[in-house]
């Protein structure tokens, strides 16, 4: 949990950077935004198919497992990104992850 914690704040934090930056309408900034999310997100994957390789509940298992295909495709969208699809598969995932760990 405390992984994912540390990653979903940095990534929230990037994406209402990359929004802000589109609906200023300023590209630059949001590919610059978008681009540090994505790198977040890479990183975040590799930490948790490592955690998923585990000996853990085979139900946190899956859920690491479906999140690190989530991230994977939020890092391929690089500067596609859409900040507020992002959010939404982050708040999906962060709300599985709580509930799998809790019954673990």
């Amino acid at each position: 949990m405390s992984t994912s914690t540390s990653a979903v704040a940095t990534l929230r934090a990037k994406l209402a950077e990359a929004k802000a930056a589109l609906d200023a309408k300023n590209q630059p900034a949001a590919l610059v935004a978008a681009n540090a999310a994505s790198a977040t997100a890479k990183d975040w994957s590799s930490k948790l198919s490592t955690l998923s390789a585990r000996p853990i509940k085979p139900a946190v298992r899956t859920v690491l497992t479906d999140g690190v295909t989530m991230i994977n495709s939020l890092a391929a969208a690089g500067p596609n990104l859409n900040p507020t699809d992002a959010e939404a598969k982050l708040t999906d995932f962060t709300t599985k992850l709580a509930s799998a760990c809790a019954g673990a």
